[in-house]
């Protein structure tokens, strides 16, 4: 049995690297987030609804658990599957998050 989420949110690198068919698998697993890393070795970060987004991850309103660690991952037909996870990226905002000038200081 599938279970369905929406992203909500995706950083411009993450939708980029999304928008081709692709596979990889779940390498960590946090308390709000999970390190995805695909066969092309591109590494994403799937984030907890109201985490802060950078470039490379997607917001997902989920909580990832120890056991997920190894699940096998597939990107195809707008959907990130992950395990029995269907996460739909069609609605999600795409947010370009690149900074524009340097800081002064941190």
């Amino acid at each position: 049995m599938w279970h369905a989420v929406r992203a909500t949110r995706i950083g411009s690198d993450a939708a980029a690297a999304l928008a081709t068919a692709g596979r990889g698998s779940l390498r960590a697993v946090y308390a709000r987030a999970a390190a995805l890393v695909l066969d092309d070795g591109t590494h994403l970060g799937l984030l907890a609804e109201g985490a802060p987004l950078h470039p490379w991850a997607v917001n997902v309103p989920l909580a990832w658990r120890a056991e997920d660690v190894g699940l096998t991952a597939e990107v195809a037909g707008g959907e990130l599957r992950v395990g029995h996870l269907r996460i739909a990226l069609g609605d999600a905002e795409v947010v370009a998050l690149e900074l524009r000038q340097r800081p002064r200081r941190l």
